[in-house]
């Protein structure tokens, strides 16, 4: 793996992180995994627990199918599909299709023959039981199939871990995004109005103290997302050099997905994402957001 160049992306959840994500993935050298994997998380959210349990798997061959069928997953599928798909297998991996078929996952997307020949296609040719080797060895395959050179991964919580990144890549290259924590929480809010303002504000000074500490290390570019809206053509810019990927035009029209002020299916940069949480969060929800994440907000111009 030491030679890979793959590119990560970390940082908040709703600080634009896809939106990140998206605009490298327009990069034709760059595949764009489709989902956040978790691979390298450290410590796994409760939903998250079938790494951990694959790691215990004894036997050879079928932890290397159990890993490369849940990396497949995890790829194509948001999380809680993923993981509904692959338990109900009940580790009889020779009944993927059959089983599959006979349960509806509620997921707006089906990507199961694509999974189902992928698994196929790769599973004869795993030498590891290593699940960064094998994910590793997926993503090689995929790049193989889409004529790129390499690929970008987002997930947030990536940035606890890069650490572990950095071992498995030492040429990776690796950008963290911020926003102001009162933009993260009205996003938040307008996706899931019950969602807890103080655990999003303990989200937000967690991951904003770790890229403090690492903004000044070679291996991280720091965006904030006020800037790839301000200004998208020179932040975009800034991003290609450090990536070493040619800037082009195209890459600003961008489709922007799963944010709180657009639509699904505009593209382009729009401002009024930035400031919408001045009409969305009451008196009391900025107070609070205000108190606790002041001094750290004011260290990222906030």
């Amino acid at each position: 793996m030491t030679s890979k160049t793959p590119i990560f992306i970390g940082g908040a959840g709703r600080a634009g992180t896809r939106l990140l994500r998206s605009i490298i993935g327009k990069i034709s050298s760059v595949y764009e995994i489709p989902r956040e994997t978790y691979i390298f998380a450290s410590n796994p959210k409760p939903d998250q627990e079938v790494w951990k349990e694959l790691d215990y798997i004894t036997d050879t061959k079928e932890k290397q199918k159990a890993y490369l069928l849940f990396i497949l997953l995890s790829i194509f599928y948001k999380k809680k599909i993923a993981i509904k798909k692959f338990l109900f297998l009940k580790n009889d991996f020779s009944k993927i299709r059959e089983t599959w078929d006979k349960f509806d996952f509620r997921s707006k997307v089906n990507h199961d023959q694509k999974i189902i020949s992928l698994f196929q296609k790769m599973q004869p040719h795993l030498n590891t039981s290593d699940k960064f080797e094998i994910f590793d060895f997926v993503l090689d395959c995929l790049c193989e199939e889409n004529n790129c050179e390499r690929w970008v991964e987002k997930t947030p919580s990536n940035i606890f871990n890069t650490k572990k990144i950095s071992e498995l890549y030492p040429q990776a290259k690796f950008i963290a995004i911020t926003r102001n924590p009162l933009a993260v929480y009205a996003s938040w809010k307008k996706k899931d109005e019950n969602k807890n303002i103080i655990s999003v504000i303990r989200n937000w000074i967690n991951i904003h103290k770790t890229i403090k500490s690492l903004e000044n290390s070679d291996f991280i570019l720091l965006i904030k997302y006020e800037d790839l809206i301000n200004n998208p053509e020179a932040t975009v810019k800034k991003i290609c050099a450090y990536i070493n990927e040619p800037y082009d035009t195209s890459l600003l029209d961008v489709e922007v997905l799963n944010t709180q002020a657009h639509s699904r299916g505009q593209k382009g940069f729009k401002q009024d994402s930035l400031d919408s949480w001045e009409k969305e969060l009451n008196y009391l929800e900025k107070l609070i957001i205000k108190i606790f994440t002041k001094n750290l907000a004011r260290e990222f111009g906030y």
